[in-house]
């Protein structure tokens, strides 16, 4: 009986220590996850107020910024390229500006722009540009694999195209072929999400994920479009890229109802700005819809809507720094010249002409 009794207290003490030692790692993990949250809040806040200060000139204090931010997360590509044209202009610290060009050669980054001759002026550049072609020798798997998807994509339309000519979507057969390709592209890019580092995904790898995850139906991208929000919430994916991506999907601007509750198709704002001839325009939103649209943005840590259109427009006349994305629409010229007459009249719309 006295055995009996001892047993079941060792059941009983055992639980209670299973119990606290679980409770005890879910509170780390929340404590975890709302540190990460915070980091990468301030990751936002410091590059924003970075670009803030290039805006006006201030490019030293711009350099404390970036400098600031990137010691919070793994920086991304774009933030890489302006905080190195900041430290140019700013205090020119040679180690720090290499240490930035290091990044963008070794997170995969766009290189295009080291070929500016500000870029090649510097004293170190040689040194440089032999660590990118070292770099180059060995191709990074995951991009040569989102190479081989968007290939893939472009291919089986291509053939479709030959075949059942400019309407190549109707005939049942093309379409079963397009589909299933598609289909097959997105377990790729979710395998590449599960199973991967993804900070190595360079500017190529993440359009032609953008294109396979568009090319799909609304159900079939839903699981994937929840793994990038994750990721750019813990700060392992561009909250900038993600909108762009939201805003392009047909869901967040047509039959809203019906997506609503899955909380994913917001109006973050860039699909309101129009590239036509030499203006942009931006349609401006109501005060209400503003402030949703402002919210929606501070849930992925964008800043407001309306510094995000301030410097869109600061940098669509300069060659430099790029902050933000924008759409662009091609129109023939006569079409095009009426276009800009329509928008010009519009109350909703606000313009700027290019210099």
């Amino acid at each position: 009986m006295f055995s009996k009794v001892i047993s079941m207290n060792m059941r009983f003490y055992f639980i209670i220590i299973s119990t606290s030692i679980l409770l005890q790692i879910e509170v780390r993990a929340q404590n975890d996850s709302l540190i990460c949250s915070e980091k990468v809040k301030a990751y936002y806040k410091n590059v924003f107020s970075a670009e803030d200060s290039i805006i006006i000139g201030k490019y030293s204090e711009a350099s404390k910024l970036y400098n600031k931010a990137f010691s919070l997360i793994k920086p991304f590509c774009n933030d890489l390229k302006n905080a190195v044209f900041a430290e140019i202009y700013g205090k020119r610290d040679s180690v720090l500006i290499l240490k930035y060009l290091y990044h963008v050669v070794n997170f995969n980054c766009d290189t295009e722009f080291l070929s500016n001759s500000i870029i090649k002026n510097l004293p170190f550049y040689n040194y440089l540009v032999g660590n990118l072609n070292k770099k180059h020798v060995v191709q990074n798997k995951i991009n040569n694999t989102l190479d081989i998807i968007l290939k893939d994509d472009q291919h089986i339309r291509d053939s479709c195209r030959k075949v059942f000519g400019a309407d190549f979507y109707e005939p049942p057969l093309a379409k079963k072929r397009i589909m299933y390709i598609d289909s097959l592209n997105l377990l790729k890019i979710q395998d590449i999400l599960d199973n991967y580092n993804i900070d190595s995904i360079n500017k190529n790898g993440l359009f032609a994920m953008e294109i396979v995850i568009l090319h799909n139906g609304a159900w079939h991208r839903l699981n994937i479009l929840y793994k990038i929000k994750d990721l750019v919430l813990k700060g392992k994916f561009d909250a900038r890229v993600y909108a762009e991506l939201i805003c392009r999907l047909p869901e967040s601007y047509e039959r809203k109802d019906t997506y609503k509750k899955f909380e994913l198709y917001k109006d973050y704002g860039l699909s309101k700005n129009y590239v036509i001839g030499k203006y942009m325009f931006t349609e401006m939103y109501d005060d209400s819809t503003l402030k949703e649209v402002n919210n929606d943005r501070r849930g992925i840590f964008l800043e407001s809507f309306e510094n995000y259109i301030k410097k869109l427009q600061w940098q669509y006349n300069q060659k430099l720094f790029h902050f933000s994305t924008m759409s662009i629409f091609a129109f023939s010229k006569e079409d095009e010249n009426s276009t800009i007459e329509l928008l010009k009249k519009m109350k909703s719309m606000i313009f700027i002409e290019k210099k």
